[in-house]
């Protein structure tokens, strides 16, 4: 089982995907003939189709024969599809390739699942970067302050470092500091506006280093919405 997160064409007629299975966590692969008129698996080829594919071939690029749609392709328009992209374009770049991610697999049926019911989507967006954050190792204590050990107090501020945590500061910067009661509020997934814009932030910064420095195409098109 897999959901296809992205295609480009290969060749004449053929595609490069790039899908997550359940079995094998991020794959990839060549689905040749998928473009041509005369194929009778071209429709199957969308992004949020659960499909059953069968891959031949060794090493990190295999080809991909006999799809088979296993669900209906789940509907999204609008902020949820561009949402959806989101979600699958992060999934490209952080995954490693067929390192198996069952737990990931499932969390994004349920982000797509919560996207096609018009439930509000960023509360769905920052669990999910949470979450990934939390697959990738990079699990950050929002109740204490890493230097002195102490509890995060609600109403004082504290700066982000990376890979190690908060820490109280006096100093407070637009991007990297962050209110204690937001933390708090984050570590419970207790969303308000103001815990959902601090969440954002965080996220952005403890995902850098996995997503890169090249845009990505998803926040692109959000900005051209708004």
């Amino acid at each position: 089982q897999q959901y296809l997160l992205h295609t480009a064409p290969y060749k004449e007629t053929s595609a490069l995907v790039t899908g997550l299975s359940m079995e094998l966590g991020k794959i990839r692969f060549i689905a040749k003939g998928i473009r041509s008129e005369k194929n009778k698996y071209k429709g199957l080829a969308q992004t949020f189709t659960l499909l059953s594919t069968k891959l031949i071939g060794n090493g990190d690029l295999k080809s991909g024969v006999a799809m088979e749609g296993l669900e209906t392709t789940i509907p999204l328009t609008g902020t949820a599809l561009f949402c959806a992209m989101y979600c699958n374009e992060i999934l490209v770049r952080i995954l490693p390739l067929e390192e198996p991610c069952p737990d990931v697999f499932e969390t994004y049926q349920f982000v797509l699942k919560g996207l096609s019911e018009n439930n509000p989507p960023e509360p769905i967006l920052r669990g999910f970067e949470l979450f990934l954050l939390q697959e990738l190792g990079a699990e950050y204590d929002f109740y204490y302050d890493y230097l002195s050990n102490q509890t995060i107090e609600p109403d004082l501020y504290y700066q982000f470092a990376l890979e190690q945590g908060f820490y109280f500061s006096e100093q407070v910067s637009k991007q990297r500091s962050f209110r204690g009661a937001d933390l708090l509020a984050i570590a419970d997934q207790s969303w308000n506006p103001e815990s959902l814009q601090a969440a954002k932030r965080f996220c952005r910064l403890a995902l850098a280093p996995w997503i890169g420095k090249k845009p990505l195409k998803s926040r692109e098109l959000f900005a051209r919405q708004s």
